[in-house]
């Protein structure tokens, strides 16, 4: 199964195309797309408008509209209505107007990473729905590496995954390069937040 899991597969996520080994490793893996059980680390990068922060956090309340299969974020007084979501980041690279972003979800909640992005200024490149992409296109958002334990040796695994060699990724080429060999201190340990 592991030369599946570096195949670059797509997988349809909440309608729209969700890439990269997330979607794939948790499919084979039997996690839910929602949130990363124990011993499970989810990472992706995402080009986004704007210069995004060097670090930053993101912690708003969520809210799902079903019918429209559309989410906003809503006052903290209105939590109760909503559902947490919080995420941590790192801007690594800044080309054009647009910045590369790797990012950790603390929470999972449907389209978190594309509405908490576009509510702090940063809608994702080629997101029609939470930004001004157009319809059909990819929207830049890649699960590029997963961390998992083993089922049944509980051995850790480690799959990357790089988004493919088109727009907007080749603006990042180099970035996206060294980000194959060596991940960023994206991630905030309890504490440090």
């Amino acid at each position: 199964a592991l030369p599946l899991l570096q195949l670059g597969l797509y997988a349809v996520y909440l309608g729209q195309i969700f890439s990269g080994l997330y979607a794939v490793g948790c499919f084979l893996c039997q996690i839910e797309l929602q949130s990363c059980a124990v011993g499970h680390s989810c990472s992706y990068v995402c080009v986004c408008q704007g210069d995004a922060p060097d670090r930053f956090t993101l912690h708003d309340w969520l809210q799902k509209d079903e019918a429209a299969n559309k989410v906003k974020v809503i006052p903290s007084y209105l939590k109760l209505q909503g559902k947490e979501a919080i995420l941590h980041g790192r801007g690594v690279a800044r080309r054009s107007g647009h910045s590369l972003v790797c990012i950790r979800l603390e929470t999972g909640r449907a389209h978190q990473i594309r509405v908490q992005m576009q509510h702090a200024g940063h809608p994702l490149w080629g997101d029609n729905r939470y930004g001004n992409g157009k319809r059909g296109q990819q929207i830049a958002l890649w699960g590029m590496r997963l961390t998992l334990n083993h089922p049944i040796t509980g051995e850790s695994m480690l799959f990357i995954a790089p988004p493919p060699e088109a727009a907007p990724w080749t603006a990042f080429t180099r970035e996206l390069d060294g980000l194959e060999k060596a991940w960023p201190q994206i991630i905030f340990e309890p504490g440090q937040l």
